[in-house]
């Protein structure tokens, strides 16, 4: 079952449509926000677009590695696929709200 859900990344309100928990995406979402922010702090780039390219990238580096030290577990690697894919949707909207 889908359902919409609200959240708010670096100051950005996204209407989001999900089969996932909204609790789930919800702290997706505050992951995102937090990586941005972070980002924002760290460097010169202030456009929000490239903001949350930059967080994409970092994110899904992380995950990448989490999934090559995981392939020994195939549980944790399904885990982290299923947690990609998350990220996947909501990144998606993301930017299709920046469009």
């Amino acid at each position: 079952m889908t359902q919409d859900i609200r959240v708010e990344i670096y100051g950005q309100v996204y209407s989001l449509r999900t089969s996932l928990e909204p609790a789930y995406i919800e702290e997706l979402a505050h992951l995102v926000d937090a990586r941005m922010r972070a980002l924002a702090s760290q460097t010169d780039a202030v456009d929000t677009r490239r903001l949350a390219v930059l967080a994409a990238l970092t994110l899904a580096d992380e995950l990448r590695q989490a999934q090559q030290s995981s392939e020994s577990a195939p549980a944790a690697a399904d885990d982290v696929l299923h947690r990609i894919e998350a990220l996947s949707e909501v990144l998606d909207a993301a930017l299709r709200e920046e469009s």
